[in-house]
Formats: C-alpha cells, sequence, structure tokens
C-alpha cells in the first residue's frame, strides 16, 4: 500500500471515530434527541390548553402577570428554558392573532350597544371566534410536539383531570 493511501485510510478511521464520539456524546447529552410526535390535543386537553394559551397571548394582561403565569407554569409543569420559550412564542403568536381581531370586535359591539346585533354581526363573531379557537388548537398542539413527551403528558393532565371531575360532577345530579 502506498503512503498516500495509509494516510488517506488513517485520515477517514480517523475522522469515523471523531463521529462516533459526536454521536454518542449527543445521544447521551439529549442534543440528538428525537422529536416525537404527539397525538393531537382531545377536546376536554384543549379546555385547559386554551386556558393557558389565553392567559398568554391575551392583550389585556399586565407583562408581570404574564411573567408571574409563566414563572407558576414553569414549576407546575417542570418546565425547561427550551419548553418555556416554547409557550412564550405559543402565547405571542396568539397574541398578534387577537390584536389582529380586537378592532372589528369593538366595532360590532358598539355597533350593538343597543343590546341587539345584526345576523351578520353573529356571523362575522362567530367566524372570528372560529379563527380564534382554530388558532389555539394549532398552538396547543404544537406546543405538545415541542416540548419532551414527559411535559406534554404533563401539560395534558389538568383538562383531562377537569373533564373527569365534571362529568363525576354531572352524573351524581
Amino acid at each position: 500500500m502506498s503512503q498516500t493511501n495509509m494516510r488517506t485510510t488513517s485520515a477517514w478511521r480517523t475522522c469515523t471515530a471523531w463521529l462516533l464520539l459526536l454521536l454518542l456524546f449527543s445521544a447521551i447529552s439529549g442534543f440528538g434527541q428525537a422529536v416525537t410526535v404527539q397525538p393531537p390535543a382531545t377536546a376536554d386537553e384543549l379546555r385547559y390548553l386554551s386556558f393557558l394559551l389565553m392567559q398568554m397571548g391575551s392583550v389585556d394582561n399586565h407583562p408581570n402577570a404574564k411573567l408571574t403565569f409563566e414563572g407558576s407554569l414553569a414549576r407546575q409543569f417542570e418546565l425547561n428554558q427550551q419548553e418555556l420559550a416554547v409557550v412564550r412564542a405559543a402565547g405571542q403568536e396568539l397574541q398578534v392573532l387577537l390584536q389582529q381581531l380586537r378592532p372589528t370586535v369593538r366595532s360590532i359591539r358598539a355597533d350593538g350597544a343597543t343590546g341587539r346585533l345584526s345576523m351578520a354581526d353573529r356571523t362575522t363573531l362567530g367566524s372570528l371566534n372560529a379563527q380564534k379557537e382554530q388558532k389555539i388548537q394549532l398552538l396547543a398542539n404544537r406546543i405538545l410536539n415541542q416540548v419532551r413527551p414527559e411535559t406534554a403528558a404533563r401539560l395534558r393532565l389538568p383538562g383531562r383531570i377537569l373533564a373527569e371531575r365534571t362529568r363525576q360532577s354531572t352524573a351524581g345530579r
């Protein structure tokens, strides 16, 4: 074997060894974690996730109140900084939509100050609400898919618990 071929083979072995070492490190440290696709949020789970997103995206909540809510989410659901950033970004995205919808809603409310809304106004409000609910569903599922699987499971739980308690209390009547 020539000197050049031996150097090339040696370089490939070294490169391969470093690559394997890098892959091993990333597997151990979690940098190379595969994203698991979560099933879509159920209607019960969406009730809580909608509350969470409305708190984070509200145009009426004071920024300090949002920070306090973020802190409680981080503690309650054991969110790491990346996961908290995902939730924060979803809230900000919802806030943009809510800000876009607000002028139309205000004008309809002003027109309907007499207590009666026209059929067109009702249709418009229904359409705006459908937009908001569709965005919430999209963002909730995005959150579930961008956090760790164990975090997604913890985020799903409050909606399930609330729905079960509601079913139990209505069954007892």
